[in-house]
């Protein structure tokens, strides 16, 4: 599947994309909505929707259970910014993931 225009796969359910993009949702999604640790498994479940539509209702988005163009963004933004050597946990983690498999 093509990347949106914002440069990230669009992930809802019924759509193709690779696992490590729903690995990274997950990740950040659990950060923004404080969720405690996530569960991060690469398949997209209902749980994984389920906090999508939380994330776009908390932020005033469509809640339509897609990270997209619209909601990318918005979710992104929400993260601090990672100071080296001071990051750590499951910002970190996402960050790693993208960074590996963009290399691959």
């Amino acid at each position: 599947m093509p990347g949106s225009v914002c440069g990230w796969p669009s992930v809802y359910d019924g759509g193709l994309f690779p696992p490590f993009t729903v690995r990274l949702a997950q990740r950040i999604l659990a950060v923004v909505l404080d969720s405690g640790p996530a569960n991060v498994t690469g398949i997209l479940t209902a749980q994984t929707t389920a906090d999508i539509n939380a994330f776009e209702a908390l932020f005033g988005l469509t809640v339509n259970g897609k990270l997209n163009i619209d909601s990318w963004p918005t979710l992104l933004g929400q993260v601090t910014p990672l100071v080296a050597g001071q990051a750590s946990g499951l910002p970190v983690e996402a960050l790693q993931v993208k960074t590996v498999n963009e290399q691959a």
